[in-house]
């Protein structure tokens, strides 16, 4: 792992002191000289050398002020020092960024990520932390290496019911450019009067389907036409008839997919009482519940306190033997 002093980032010659490096737009992907990560749009080039640059790697500060704390450049990480970047989770193999307490690394690109992106036309918002919900794309919860959890922020939608790990969108990117739909932001100014305007950058993929999360789907669907009559006694057939042989590690995944659902259909229809008195009241209330900071704090305590509970209630209320793993409620899971 190889350090920089001061002003030996300025202008970027230390990447490639042969050439100077010129700003391109570029219409396909391009691997970065500097960090060995992939870049998209815009490079800092020397065509001749086909040497490219990121914008952040190429203008990166010797120290960078963050929420995390100061964070160092450094300008070659190695395979053989195992650091991970915290955003992306990928092996730091290039420059790169390291906190004053060694704790935090990162790529100087997932410094500068879009703090907004479009999935198939919907939001999702970077959080710069980890959130204990599964990426929609990888189907897991955490990203490990030789069995340790590896750090990973997270691109999140507002009802959280849309979760993908920033490594797994930077992976969805190359899989949507290959196929044309992959839309770059744009950020300037309509010439008439000047106003400023800005778009997304959009992903349009497929998104691979666990045939659990469309069973889940159906129970959340019959759940809620249940409650909506009153049928108690169709509600736990539907739950014994899910869950019934299930394991435990994947009925936890489950469990939690059916709480972002139902949440998901509680915020809904709010939503259609429209402007009426119980709609603006209740829409109060929830607004404070499905803000994503506060939503899984919000389930985590109830789903501890009901991990106590639910063999019980199980045996009591559905008629049958409760072995491990019917019902995934685990007070060391929460």
């Amino acid at each position: 792992m190889s350090a920089l002093g001061a002003g030996a980032v300025e202008g970027g010659s230390w990447i490639h002191p042969e050439h100077r490096l010129k700003r391109t737009e570029r219409p396909n992907p391009f691997y970065c000289f500097a960090c060995k990560e992939i870049g998209f749009w815009c490079s800092h080039s020397c065509e001749r050398c086909a040497v490219h640059v990121h914008k952040a790697c190429m203008l990166s500060p010797i120290e960078k002020p963050h929420p995390l704390g100061l964070l160092l450049f450094v300008r070659s990480f190695t395979a053989a020092d195992g650091i991970f970047c915290g955003a992306c989770s990928k092996q730091l193999g290039g420059c790169g960024y390291k906190s004053i307490d060694g704790k935090s690394s990162f790529h100087p690109c997932c410094l500068h990520l879009e703090k907004i992106i479009k999935v198939n036309g919907e939001e999702i918002m970077l959080k710069m932390e980890n959130v204990s919900l599964r990426c929609k794309w990888c189907k897991k919860v955490s990203i490990r290496a030789d069995g340790a959890v590896i750090p990973s922020w997270f691109y999140v939608s507002m009802g959280r019911d849309g979760c993908f790990h920033v490594g797994c969108i930077q992976e969805m990117m190359r899989e949507s450019w290959k196929v044309g739909r992959l839309d770059q932001p744009v950020r300037g100014k309509e010439e008439d009067n000047n106003t400023r305007f800005a778009t997304y950058l959009s992903i349009k993929i497929k998104i691979p389907i666990d045939p659990s999360e469309i069973a889940t789907e159906k129970l959340a669907d019959g759940i809620a036409e249940a409650a909506a009559t009153g049928d108690k006694s169709k509600i736990r057939k539907l739950i014994k008839d899910f869950w019934g042989g299930r394991g435990s590690g994947a009925g936890w995944e489950n469990t939690k997919h059916l709480w972002q659902l139902l949440l998901a259909k509680v915020g809904e229809g709010i939503a259609s009482l429209a402007d009426t008195p119980i709609g603006r009241a209740a829409r109060k209330v929830w607004s404070t519940v499905t803000e994503p900071s506060k939503l899984w704090d919000l389930v985590r305590p109830l789903l501890r306190w009901a991990s106590s509970k639910l063999r019980e209630l199980a045996k009591r209320m559905i008629g049958m033997p409760t072995p491990q793993g019917y019902l995934p409620y685990s007070a060391q899971a929460v």
